[in-house]
């Protein structure tokens, strides 16, 4: 993921040097977004394998993105259902003079949707099962007054 970088000039190349909030080891980029990079990492208070999301370096500095981010987290947070990566911790650090927001998550194993349409066609029934899936992760969302906002394929995790 060439490009990728935390504030800092934390690359794919160095980031594994970096510990955020003391205890997460971030180890390799697993996904990009508009806003962000995913990194799978290492809680090392826990002993487990995390998501940490990282606001992009131009969004870093900004307080209205960490205030969003921020109350993303949160509410994603208040949400328990099997679909629906849980979110475990919130934290900004501070790197280099530059404040790095980050949201620690489960890190789920697998590919994502559009990965997976790249591969060919689906069979109906495995859409049908994917999208109630979707639909029941949405109705629990929206149970909770949370509203996704960016539900499409690249956001879809399908676990093995």
């Amino acid at each position: 993921m060439n490009g990728d970088r935390l504030p800092g000039g934390v690359d794919d190349d160095t980031g594994a040097d970096y510990v955020l909030g003391g205890r997460y080891r971030l180890i390799s980029p697993v996904g990009t977004g508009g806003m962000a990079v995913v990194w799978e990492a290492y809680d090392d208070v826990l002993a487990r394998s995390v998501a940490v999301k990282v606001l992009a370096a131009q969004y870093a500095n900004d307080p209205q993105s960490r205030d969003r981010v921020r109350h993303e987290a949160q509410a994603a947070a208040a949400l328990s259902h099997p679909n629906i990566a849980q979110v475990h911790d919130y934290g900004e650090t501070r790197i280099n003079g530059e404040v790095i927001p980050y949201v620690v998550m489960e890190l789920i194993r697998g590919k994502t949707l559009q990965q997976r349409l790249k591969d060919g066609p689906v069979l109906p029934g495995y859409a049908m099962r994917v999208g109630a899936e979707i639909a029941a992760d949405l109705a629990a969302s929206h149970a909770e007054g949370v509203v996704h906002r960016d539900i499409k394929p690249a956001n879809v995790m399908l676990a093995p």
